[in-house]
Parts: C-alpha cells; structure tokens; sequence
C-alpha cells in the first residue's frame, strides 16, 4: 500500500499514452507550425529548417538532463522539485517562480489566439466578427478546459491526445499533398546549399522555437498519477521532443518549398497554412486548418492547466502557497482550487483585453515571449542541476557534463540574444520586467536563507515522499505478480 497520508492525486491512473498526450498537448505542434514557422523564416531564411534541427538537438539535450531525474525520482511539480534536488533550495524557488509565469501567461495566451482563430473560422458561416462573439469564445475556452481538466485526468489525457492527433492529421496532409503536388525534385537546393548560414542567426531563431517546445516537461507533473512514473515519464520525455522535433523540421522544409515562387511571403503571412492550402488549389481546406489548429490550442490550454495546477498543489503541499491550493476533489481528484484560479485569472485576462480593445495577435506575441522567458530559464537551471544531482549520487559522467553545459550555454546564449542588442519597445521591457521579478524572488530567498527559515527545509521534500510512494508501489506490484506466478 501507498505510504502516502497526505492528500493525494489519483495513483497510477494515467497510461504511457496519457503521459505522452501531456507532454505533445503542452508543446501544441500544430499551433506551433500554424504559428511560429513564418516568424522563424523572418530571421533565418532558407535555413528554417536546420534551425528547428538545431533546437531540436538542443532540447533532446535538455531532455536528457531532465532524465537523470525521472529515472529516479517522482514528482508532481515539473521541474520546481528536480531542480531542488540538484540545485538546491534557491535553484528550486527560482525554477518555480519561472514555470508559474510560464503557466499562467502561456495559458492567457493559448485563449486569446483559439478566439481569433475560431473568429477567423466562424465569420466564413456568417458568424459576426465582433467584441461580443469574441467574449463568447474566450468564454467557451476557458470553461470547457476547466471542465474537462477538473473532471478526471484521463479523460483530459484521452481527450487532447484524440484532439491533437487529428490537427496533425489535416496539417499533414496538406504538407504531403505539397510534396506530391511540387514541380521539379523534392531535394530544395536553395534550401540544402545553407546559403546565408550564421551560427548567430540559427541560435538567434531557436527562441521562438524553444517557447514552441515549451512544455514538453510537463508530463513531469505525473508522478502520482502515471501507471510506472519513473519508465513512462521519462519516455514521453524524450519521445515527444524526438517526434515533434521531426515534424517542425519536415514542416519548415515543406512549408518554404511550397511557398517557393509563389505571390505569397511566408515570412509575413497571417496565416501560412492557409495560404499553403490556396497555393496547392485547395483554399476550402484553409477551413479544416482553422479548426485543427483552434482546437489544438485548446489542447494546450489544458496541458498548461494540468501541469500549472499541479504545481501549485505541490507548492501548497510542502508551504510554499496557501494550503487551499493542496484540496482535491472529493469525486475527481484533481487540484481543484488551482485550476479555479487559473480559469479565474484567464476569464479576468480576457475580459481586460476586450475591454481595451487589445485580444489581437501583437498582445499574443507579447504574452508569448513573456511566457517563452520562464521555459528557457528554468529549461537552463534544471539543465545545470542535473549535473549537481549526478555529483551528489557518484555517477557524473564526462558525457553528462559535456551535454548539460552545452544545453545551458545553448540557453544562455537565447537570453543573450534577447538582450545584444537591445530590442524595441515593449519587447525591452518584458524582458526586463520578467527578470525583475526573477531577481525579487531570489532576495526573497537571499532573507529567508539568512534567517534560517524552517521553509526553505521543506522545499523539494514532496519528490522524496511520491518517491517513496512509488517505490512501495513497485514493490507490492512485483510481490503481487510473484505471488500469482506460483499459484
């Protein structure tokens, strides 16, 4: 039996492909390649789709340190509680402190760009475009991921899983059709040549796609609640990234060859996918990328609530929050106080923009770098902490070594990139406001160090209980299936 007193999420509930939905929900691969191709093509050119290789690489990296810690430890709170364990009681707080950003603002824009584009498909049925329809959308988004996050984890497991395999399904069926229909080779020889190739460039263009990975940890909140935590985590890890990281690089290639000696500029087009769709003479199927896309956005505003909820639970269980944010269901069993809160704060959000008028792609963007800030900072930490946590144990490596400080520097490098040279206003200024209050939660942490604060004790200490637990778990299951063999 579980040696678990506390409140406790639903045990094993949550099948290897549910983990792996978690994390492939998180990243939204169609909405990443509906969204972030063009803005890669702005900066890199024909070499689009070495950059999407690049980064790929780069996060397979980052998923590789992070796997030092799934294959050992469970845990609920993504990667606040790995970072603790490598990095210590400051490297955890920041991390959390960088993922609850990342949660809160990912999912206020995940609502904001499903309205547009479910706008965008209802005014071609003579839906009115309007303030009010758009209040409508947001609305359903907000309730609807709320419903089906609140109502049990394996139903939101089977539900964005269902969702964003049929997004892929129109998307790749539009980039094959591009294939077939292409005249001349399907080797792109202005593209293979890496004319204009920098390493600057490429690394400059990884931001945008590290924030379309984004997420992808997030299957990491499943310590509880996944059939064999420490096996199937650490697959979706790297399996989504593998996978996902093959699609963004077939679909960036794809995609400028389509594009290719046409009318029509990918790097400043609205909506690349439809406009791919009328280039190959199939502009009613704009209709069907409309929808795959809206509702893989849904799905991503559901990851971001299964995985932002279950930090605070976490947090709230070791005192870190207001120990609401620690009540379940009593039916469900879900994290029902954080995933009010977020729901309340996107319907708030949302409400604001329509008011000033400002739920347009621009404030998208703005959310969306803000979000992409907090991924790579704590992408760099637990990068960095994996190293610690290998030293701790005895088994650091030269290859550990070798691929954790790559990943960071890689990451560093994004930060770099972001500030030489300064950007133009408000892009400055996120930048500086996210760091602002990364430094005010690190003096936060400076007091509570000084004065020995017994809170700082309990930071991390929810990953040795799920541990424990997990490990009894184990336990008894190969007991049980011992027991039948010899009957």
């Amino acid at each position: 039996m579980s040696t678990v007193t506390e409140p406790s999420l639903r045990r094993g509930s949550v099948p290897f492909l549910g983990v792996l939905a978690q994390s492939v929900a998180h990243i939204g691969p169609s909405a990443a390649i509906a969204l972030f191709v063009g803005f890669v093509v702005g900066e890199t050119g024909s070499n689009t789709w070495l950059t999407f290789a690049v980064t790929t690489v780069i996060m397979l990296m980052v998923g590789y340190c992070i796997s030092h810690f799934t294959r050992r430890l469970a845990n609920t709170g993504d990667l606040y509680g790995f970072s603790t364990k490598g990095g210590g009681a400051g490297a955890g707080i920041v991390t959390a402190w960088a993922q609850l950003l990342f949660g809160i603002v990912t999912a206020q824009a995940g609502i904001i760009i499903f309205g547009l584009y479910l706008a965008d498909l209802l005014t071609n049925a003579g839906v009115p475009n309007n303030r009010g329809f758009l209040a409508l959308w947001f609305l359903l988004c907000s309730a609807g991921t709320w419903w089906i996050t609140y109502r049990d984890v394996r139903l939101s497991a089977r539900f964005m899983l269902a969702i964003e395999a049929f997004s892929l399904l129109v998307i790749l069926f539009l980039l094959v059709l591009t294939l077939f229909k292409h005249q001349g080779s399907i080797f792109d020889t202005q593209q293979l040549k890496l004319s204009g190739f920098s390493v600057h460039k490429t690394l400059l263009g990884t931001v945008l796609i590290v924030f379309a990975f984004s997420g992808f940890e997030s299957s990491t909140i499943f310590g509880q609640e996944a059939k064999h935590p420490t096996r199937s985590i650490t697959q979706a890890l790297v399996g989504s990234v593998g996978l996902v990281g093959l699609l963004f690089v077939f679909s960036a290639y794809v995609m400028y060859m389509g594009f290719e000696g046409t009318k029509y500029n990918l790097a400043t087009s609205a909506s690349p996918l439809a406009d791919l769709a009328t280039i190959e003479g199939v502009a009613p199927f704009r209709y069907v990328i409309f929808a795959g896309v809206a509702i893989s956005i849904f799905s991503v505003v559901a990851a971001v609530l299964n995985s932002t909820s279950r930090l605070m639970f976490t947090l709230s269980r070791e005192g870190l929050m207001p120990p609401a944010f620690s009540r379940l269901g009593k039916r469900t069993l879900t994290p029902v106080v954080g995933l009010g809160v977020m729901t309340a704060i996107n319907v708030v959000t949302a409400a604001i923009l329509l008011l000033i008028n400002q739920s347009n792609l621009t404030v998208y963007g703005y959310f969306s770098s803000f979000a992409g800030y907090g991924a790579i900072l704590a992408y760099l930490i637990v990068s960095l902490a994996a190293l610690g946590y290998l030293y701790k144990l005895g088994k650091l490596r030269p290859n550990h070594v070798v691929v954790g400080l790559i990943a960071a520097a890689a990451l560093g490098y994004v930060f770099y990139a972001s500030l030489v040279p300064v950007q133009a206003a408000p892009f400055d200024w996120l930048i500086y406001s996210f760091f602002g209050t990364v430094v005010i939660v690190a003096i936060v942490y400076a007091v509570l160090a000084a004065r020995r604060s017994p809170a700082l004790a309990r930071v991390g200490s929810s990953v040795d209980k799920d541990t424990a637990a997990e490990q009894a778990d184990e336990l008894q299951e190969a007991d049980t299936a011992r027991e039948l063999g010899g009957v």
